[in-house]
């Protein structure tokens, strides 16, 4: 049930309204159990398969939240750790096992041995990767001291399911949502005018801008990169890079403006992430609640910043690769996180050497260091891309031979592509701005008004959207 679609909107009305009329209602308990059930009809909409699996992550991570929480402190350590294992393991079985099987299959050819492995075909379960980050999270923070326990199964069943950020996040910590699942309903509306425009600005990112681009063949350059010129190739590149920011900061402010609607405010995942100067910025713009865990939860406990430059490099590297494979089971995700493990390595020493020349690596640059550090950042992060996109590392080398081969033939970009990379840009840019000075003209009018201007814009983006919508990128993550 994809948020950009009518029968999503039917569904969250429903569970909208049923929320607001319980708001009389003093109990939590009616508001939770009527937010777990929805959640769980949402995600076994998707797949009931997923949704057993689902059920039994959190029976079991909920068993080592609170066997840590009852253990003396002796054994709370092994608790957390079984914890962690069990989400490590879940991954391990539903998303790298063909890897990892089909690795070893190629060594030992590679070898002379000529083993062959049983295949086991399983369904990779769309969000698998969200929650049990948030559940692994939530059982480290509870053994570090500063996470929020939930008071009940119920609160953290639906702490794991709570369906406007199941699928593809935010990844919430305890202290961004079980303070609010604890907390009585709200009494009254919630903020009707952010979360409308949050959810307005959601849908033009993703049935407008990123629809458009995977119409017009942001994605296609890299199936057959052999019919393509290099222009062709560079446009998709770019235009691919565009249509993943917008499809994905588009569903996280449709995942904010619904849950604003329902009584929570969940984190933001984006701050104009195409406007970093260098690749440590950006990492702090894009993807943050991913970008926060890998560092409280990889970085830090590795050693961090706290060791010698060349631990601190390997720190970030082995972070990165991590990061590859969290995205996905193959070789070019590996090799994507190991590219900006290295690039975030030499940007670490790099700002080592400007503190030891007496410079302050966090002010701010201007000019001309910032346009040449703005163009470097972007242009490694969409070539890095390829890596993550082509099908095998053979398509990526075509890809790569035909980029600087500007004397082949082959089809180009069509200019809607290059139209639809510019208003990415634009969103990137200005988009935030933008949005927040349109609150503060729409907060001034009346609740009517508010009202109308939003079900018009909902309405007319419908009637302009493109043919179809696209599908979510981060959905196969």
């Amino acid at each position: 049930m994809q948020f950009a679609s009518l029968p999503y909107w039917f569904f969250f009305l429903l569970v909208m309204t049923l929320c607001w009329l319980g708001s009389r209602l003093t109990e939590r308990w009616y508001r939770n159990t009527l937010l777990l059930v929805t959640s769980y009809v949402f995600y076994g909409y998707v797949s009931t398969d997923a949704l057993i699996l689902l059920i039994f992550s959190t029976a079991v991570n909920h068993i080592f939240a609170e066997g840590l929480m009852a253990a003396p402190t002796p054994r709370r350590r092994a608790w957390m750790w079984g914890g962690i294992g069990f989400n490590i393991g879940l991954l391990g079985v539903f998303k790298y096992l063909d890897f990892f099987r089909s690795s070893l299959e190629s060594i030992t050819f590679t070898l002379g041995l000529g083993i062959h492995w049983p295949i086991i075909e399983l369904l990779l379960p769309i969000g698998i990767s969200f929650y049990s980050f948030q559940a692994i999270a939530y059982i480290v923070d509870l053994y570090r001291g500063h996470g929020v326990r939930a008071k009940t199964l119920l609160d953290f069943a639906l702490f794991q399911a709570f369906f406007p950020q199941l699928l593809i996040g935010p990844i919430c910590r305890s202290v961004d949502l079980l303070p609010q699942i604890h907390a009585p309903p709200l009494k009254g509306f919630p903020d009707i005018n952010r979360a409308g425009w949050l959810i307005i600005s959601g849908l033009f990112k993703k049935m407008i801008i990123a629809t458009l681009l995977f119409e017009n063949g942001s994605l296609d350059v890299f199936a057959s990169p052999e019919n393509y010129s290099a222009i062709g190739l560079w446009g998709g590149m770019f235009g691919y890079s565009i249509q993943l920011y917008c499809d994905f900061s588009g569903y996280t402010d449709l995942a904010r403006g619904s849950a604003l609607l329902l009584g929570f405010d969940i984190p933001d995942n984006f701050k104009q992430p195409y406007a970093a100067s260098n690749l440590g910025d950006f990492w702090q713009r894009w993807h943050i609640t991913f970008s926060q865990w890998l560092r409280d939860y990889i970085y830090i406990p590795l050693g961090g910043s706290k060791c010698s430059p060349n631990r601190v490099s390997f720190n970030l590297c082995v972070t990165f690769l991590a990061c590859g494979l969290w995205h996905g089971a193959s070789w070019g995700f590996v090799i994507w996180g190991g590219l900006h493990g290295i690039g975030l390595a030499l940007h670490k020493r790099k700002r080592d050497r400007m503190r030891a020349n007496g410079l302050d690596p966090r002010k701010p640059v201007v000019g001309w260091t910032f346009w040449k550090g703005w163009a470097l950042t972007f242009a490694f992060i969409a070539i890095s891309r390829v890596f993550f996109v082509c099908p095998d590392l053979t398509v990526v080398r075509v890809f790569f031979e035909r980029l600087i081969d500007f004397s082949a033939s082959g089809l180009g970009s069509k200019v809607t592509l290059f139209y639809a990379i510019v208003l990415g840009w634009v969103m990137n840019l200005y988009g935030e701005d933008f949005f927040e000075a349109l609150l503060r003209v729409t907060n001034t009018r009346s609740p009517t008004f508010q009202f109308l201007l939003l079900v018009g814009c909902f309405f007319t983006l419908l009637l302009f959207r493109p043919g179809g919508v696209a599908p979510y990128l981060y959905f196969q993550f």
